[in-house]
């Protein structure tokens, strides 16, 4: 039973008999395809996991990855639409109106939530991770009165901040965020439509969260932010998320400190995870025997890394890894770059590669310092400060002469 599922039972005061779970993207996943899942996504299916242990009807309400396809199809889920990255709409302009479309309201999505929820009458709704599905789970769940219960589940799909923006502060920044971190460019007179339009929808999700069931804060900085948005303090509790990479009472690793040193990559292969600026970084190692770098994950820039890895011997890309490869990632690996661009709230790379310890090198963004100790914070989000950092902690953790010259 994980952590999200015994307070979302103490919430409701027994255990559910059906609760409806929202995430962005749910397996079965399309094969041979790049898959855009990370340590949100994967709480969320051992949140469903877990209720379906206690005897919950659990009922997945998620989407198409990329294309329709039998192979994604299975018993309690359903899938109300196709996603696919906004960065394969070649088309500025008709790439910022899907935008529109797909984050702020989608009726065709709104139908399908209402329809789903109306027939299976779930207790209770779990929020996810909602990429590409507009509030349409929200207000159909709203329509219904069904209970609401949000885990990751936010205002701003660009940049989070660890505080509740103002609502000039949106007004000036949203359109330069998004374009900042989606690619996604607005023309100058819509960019003030866009401030606009986000902030009625900061006023709609305030709005949703003051009246939930519960809501289950990653930490204790966005229990803050919640509280912030109005939401009451006792419907708000503060749950890490679980882990299934720590298994029979494995806690801790010595430190790996002989050539060649590992360092891994090990998420979601996409801009605001920061893979970009790894690749750079990592420019500076190849060709050095001493120093193996490893990639794990996938996601929609995966051809990108898999083509920029052409003829580089100590760089290795591993795809996507089931839980048993990943622990052996952790257990060889030296240090653990985390290179996200975006504020997070507890992200599970950082948390496991801390209980298998290793070194940690990370931007300095809100929700990660938390939760590093002796690992490295990088002040500015560059290529070469990241490749800085990373070559300061191999300085350390290295014995006497243990490392070659660059």
């Amino acid at each position: 039973m994980t952590l999200a599922s015994e307070a979302i039972i103490d919430s409701l005061q027994k255990i559910p008999r059906r609760v409806a779970l929202v995430s962005a993207q749910f397996p079965p996943f399309a094969s041979n395809m790049p898959v855009a899942r990370g340590g949100a996504e994967r709480e969320m299916e051992s949140i469903a996991a877990s209720l379906r242990a206690v005897g919950t009807e659990v009922l997945v309400i998620s989407q198409y990855l990329w294309r329709r396809s039998g192979d994604q199809e299975a018993p309690g889920v359903v899938r109300i639409r196709v996603y696919r990255p906004y960065s394969f709409i070649s088309n500025p302009f008709v790439r910022i109106v899907v935008f529109f479309a797909f984050e702020f309201f989608n009726p065709i999505a709104l139908l399908r939530c209402f329809v789903i929820l109306a027939r299976f009458r779930p207790d209770a709704i779990i929020m996810g991770p909602t990429t590409q599905m507009s509030p349409a789970p929200h207000m159909a769940a709203t329509i219904l009165r069904v209970p609401l219960v949000a885990r990751y589940d936010w205002n701003c799909f660009t940049y989070p901040y660890p505080q509740a923006c103002t609502p000039e502060f949106r007004a000036n920044n949203c359109a330069r965020h998004i374009a900042a971190n989606t690619g996604l460019t607005a023309p100058t007179f819509a960019n003030f439509m866009l401030g606009s339009v986000t902030n009625v929808y900061a006023l709609f999700k305030a709005w949703i969260w003051r009246n939930a069931l519960l809501i289950l804060a990653l930490n204790d900085l966005y229990r803050d932010l919640f509280n912030a948005y109005g939401v009451p303090a006792h419907r708000v509790k503060v749950v890490a998320p679980s882990s299934s990479m720590i298994v029979n009472g494995e806690t801790s690793y010595s430190q790996r400190d002989t050539p060649p040193f590992t360092i891994a990559f090990i998420g979601r292969l996409s801009q605001e995870k920061g893979i970009l600026l790894f690749l750079e970084a990592v420019r500076r190692f190849r060709g050095r025997t001493d120093i193996r770098v490893e990639i794990a994950g996938d996601g929609p820039l995966k051809t990108h890394v898999v083509e920029s890895l052409k003829d580089v011997k100590n760089v290795i890309y591993r795809g996507w890894l089931q839980d048993q490869d990943l622990r052996d990632l952790y257990r060889r690996a030296s240090i653990v770059a985390f290179p996200s661009i975006v504020p997070e709230g507890h992200p599970l790379v950082v948390d496991e590669a801390l209980r298998y310890g290793c070194e940690v090198v990370a931007f300095k963004i809100s929700g990660v310092e938390r939760l590093l100790g002796r690992s490295t914070i990088v002040e500015t989000s560059s290529g070469a400060d990241l490749a800085n950092a990373l070559e300061r902690v191999l300085a350390r953790i290295s014995p006497p002469g243990g490392l070659s010259p660059w």
